[in-house]
């Protein structure tokens, strides 16, 4: 029955409050109407009528005129698929809304603050602790120098050549480092070098103790090195700087800054005169021990990939199996990554993006074996205090992996409690007051 247009914000769809019992009423249809779709092939949500990102960045008071259209203009040629990607996309746009995605990064919007009273009003260079990277070149030449501390970068550079890497890509990394290298230079004319450490060489104690007795900590990197440094972060402001901004460049996609920017920077910094934005970090217990807190990803699975991962999952209340590649948790860090590629197909929810500064904690299961059910557990997202519990059906090698970085044994039946973290990373924002 269709609904009466004189009542365009029909309860029944979710809209208005947007509350999980009102959502609930026609999630049972719709999750079944998406099942059959499913089942067709892969889920392109360009083939709807409009993307669930274009759903989700409409502003509330569009929203009647959109329930009209969909659900009263005639339906296209193919009215069962039409009406089938219609109802899927209702959906789709209340739980974007109670969720409050805001559509691609480009659109996403985080939240700078001013520092709180407990925050430095001011930050000089001899108060800041740097932690760059290593360039390819530099891992190249620390493994040749253990078996001859004479190496250079020529033995770099022959060394590749035996391998047989083209010449071009030879040149891109020599490019890289010394592009890298011009960066650290370039912050080294304001902060003085013995600030400057390689984070490689110190032990986790040292690492901690210099971050401890530093107003700010900047790290020069890509988005990889960036999510290692902030393992050792408590609750000190980080400044990342993208230190090889060329086009065919690192990524840095998280980063504001580069080093040519950090003079005007440092001026301001020793003001007071900066912003912070407060990046969500995810909080993984197992047992009494809390692992290294995620500004990205939390990944469980068996290490042995092609044998499969089966695990219990608990979330508000209702118990789940997980049998498939394994699972994945996120931030809004890592929402343009890993979480990203898992999700594309798994639902009209999956390929979303979400804010760093956003407190939502996505979850989401990896290829999923057999069929699927509209009562499995695909892709959620944790609010508030919520928890996920993750008990381990692993026989082989079961690991929790942080940002894939830092690996923890998750043997049979172990359990662990994943949240987010009441600490988050505090980052200096490109905006300032």
């Amino acid at each position: 029955m269709r609904p009466d247009p004189s009542r365009p914000n029909d309860d029944r769809l979710g809209f208005g409050p947007f509350n999980g019992d009102e959502i609930a009423a026609v999630g049972a249809d719709l999750g079944s109407l998406f099942h059959s779709v499913r089942q067709l092939g892969i889920y392109d949500p360009s083939t709807l009528p409009r993307t669930v990102v274009d759903m989700a960045r409409r502003g509330d008071a569009e929203l009647p005129e959109l329930y009209q259209r969909l659900f009263l203009s005639p339906t296209d040629g193919n009215s069962k698929i039409g009406d089938i990607a219609r109802s899927i996309e209702i959906l789709a746009i209340a739980e974007s809304r109670r969720h409050g995605y805001l559509g691609s990064l480009a659109d996403a919007v985080e939240i700078p603050r001013p520092p709180t009273a407990t925050e430095p009003l001011s930050i000089a260079p001899d108060e800041m602790v740097v932690f760059p990277k290593m360039s390819q070149i530099e891992f190249e030449l620390r493994n040749l120098q253990r078996s001859n501390k004479d190496a250079d970068i020529d033995d770099v550079v022959a060394t590749l050549r035996a391998r047989g890497v083209a010449e071009d890509k030879i040149a891109s990394r020599l490019e890289a480092h010394e592009t890298h290298r011009e960066s650290l230079r370039t912050l080294t004319q304001i902060i003085p070098e013995d600030r400057v450490h390689d984070i490689y060489s110190l032990g986790e104690e040292q690492i901690r103790a210099l971050i401890q007795s530093s107003k700010l900590v900047v790290v020069p990197s890509g988005d990889d090195h960036a999510k290692r440094v902030s393992h050792f972060v408590d609750d000190q402001l980080v400044l990342f700087i993208n230190s090889d901004p060329r086009p065919n460049g690192s990524r840095g996609a998280h980063a504001y800054f580069t080093a040519d920017h950090f003079g005007e920077l440092a001026e301001r910094l020793k003001d007071g005169n900066y912003l912070v934005e407060d990046w969500t970090r995810i909080e993984t217990r197992m047992g009494d021990k809390i692992l290294p807190l995620s500004l990205s990803e939390v990944a469980i699975a068996d290490r042995v990939f092609d044998k499969g991962s089966k695990m219990h999952v608990t979330y508000r209340g209702e118990s789940y199996v997980w049998e498939g590649s394994g699972g994945v948790v996120s931030t809004g860090y890592g929402s343009t990554g890993w979480f990203k590629s898992a999700t594309r197909y798994a639902s009209p929810l999956g390929n979303q993006i979400w804010p760093r500064t956003s407190p939502l904690i996505g979850v989401a299961q990896r290829e999923v074996y057999g069929d699927v059910k509209p009562t499995d557990l695909l892709i959620a997202m944790l609010e508030d205090d919520e928890v996920l519990t993750v008990t381990s059906a692993l026989k082989r090698q079961g690991v929790v992996s942080i940002d894939a970085i830092h690996q923890e044994r998750f043997p049979f039946s172990e359990e662990v409690q994943i949240r987010r973290s009441e600490k988050p990373l505090k980052v200096i924002s490109d905006a300032h007051s």
